[in-house]
């Protein structure tokens, strides 16, 4: 039985709550879960959590990313158990952190520049076409609203890369910058663009839904666009070779489209998808089994 490792919040806020919903249909779904605390004691090993019975299965985490050692040191314990968790670090990190996907995806997404510095900084601010879409390594603010990513100035910019020093959260600290493509617009939100949202396990599509909350208001998707997106995606998945991949796609203005970002998810959210779905298809093709049989 394959194991989901809950690594418990300190918060009760919205998103700890849908993740309550996603553990639930894994255990719906027959996933042994595994309960662990959000700063693990030194002292404490994956043994104390869990059976001897788990040792020989996958496995796979839920929880909310950072940088620390803590998923390095889930998946040495795993590696003592016999435990196999889905994503090695390095792939982990391969998909969370824009500065180590950009560079194999450079023309299926927007032009990228990456800031560490204020040398860095100030050789770019004054070269750029405003607006310009910006972001943490990690993430961006998008779920704000249009006004929390958009740069209208050189100034601007300055003030939002020390308003990133000063935040503190490793990661968000490299400020991402990034050409604004005309995506189709959403009509009545500040929300964004058309943006669909691709699960992906070595390549095949575990399931797909629309970002944003409610219905997509243009409808399903056409065969032919549904085609595109997740062509897109399994091209990046492959490119990536990273196991478990989540993969952000936006439909430009031509209906074309672009991939707005890549994350792991073991952090990312559900969107828009059947839980309980997704995690019987994901043990499918684990196991090697056809989910066209299904």
């Amino acid at each position: 039985m394959p194991i989901l490792f809950k690594r418990e919040s300190n918060t009760l806020d919205t998103r700890s709550q849908r993740l309550a919903s996603v553990i639930e249909a894994a255990a719906l779904a027959d996933y042994t879960i595994c309960y662990l605390p959000r700063d693990w004691p030194l002292d404490r090993k994956l043994k104390d959590y869990l059976s001897a019975e788990s040792s020989g299965q996958w496995a796979l985490l839920s929880g909310v990313y950072d940088q620390s050692d803590y998923y390095q040191r889930l998946y040495q314990e795993c590696q003592q158990m016999d435990i196999g968790l889905l994503n090695t670090p390095s792939q982990s990190a391969k998909a969370m952190l824009s500065s180590n996907y950009y560079p194999l995806l450079s023309e299926l997404t927007a032009r990228s520049w990456f800031v560490g510095s204020e040398l860095e900084l100030s050789a770019i601010s004054e070269e750029l076409a405003y607006p310009v879409f910006v972001k943490g390594d990690i993430k961006s603010k998008k779920e704000l609203g249009a006004a929390s990513c958009l740069i209208e100035s050189a100034d601007t910019l300055n003030a939002h890369y020390w308003k990133l020093q000063a935040s503190g959260i490793a990661g968000d600290q490299t400020m991402v910058i990034r050409e604004l493509l005309p995506l189709r617009s959403l009509p009545s939100s500040d929300l964004g663009g058309r943006e669909y949202r691709v699960f992906l396990y070595r390549g095949q599509v575990i399931d797909f839904g629309f970002y944003w909350p409610g219905e997509d208001p243009f409808g399903s998707l056409r065969d032919s666009e549904r085609e595109e997106l997740l062509l897109l995606s399994v091209t990046a998945s492959q490119r990536l070779d990273v196991p478990l991949l989540a993969v952000d796609c936006g439909q430009l203005k031509d209906h074309s489209w672009t991939i707005i970002e890549i994350g792991d998810p073991q952090y990312a959210e559900l969107t828009q998808v059947s839980m309980i779905r997704y995690w019987h298809r994901l043990r499918h093709l684990k196991d090697g089994r056809d989910l066209r049989a299904r």
